[in-house]
C-alpha cells in the first residue's frame, strides 16, 4: 500500500484497504475491519468508483 501512497495512486490505496478490511473480517477482527472498509469506501466514493464503494458496503454488511 505504501508504494501506491508514494505515487499518489488513490485507487490502489483504496483497493489495498478493502483487501485488508476483508482479511481482518475473515480473521474475526471486526472493529479493525470496519475502520479499513469505511476508509476504503470513502476513498472509492471520492474518486467516483461506485463498484468499489459497493463492495466495501457489502463487506461492512457481512460484519454486521
Amino acid at each position: 500500500m505504501q508504494k501506491f501512497e508514494d505515487i499518489g495512486d488513490s485507487l490502489g490505496v483504496a483497493q489495498c484497504l478493502r483487501s485488508l478490511g476483508d482479511i481482518l473480517w475473515m480473521t474475526g477482527q471486526y472493529s479493525d475491519a470496519t475502520i479499513k472498509l469505511e476508509k476504503a469506501m470513502q476513498m472509492f466514493e471520492d474518486i467516483g468508483d461506485s463498484l468499489g464503494a459497493a463492495q466495501c458496503l457489502r463487506s461492512l454488511g457481512d460484519i454486521l
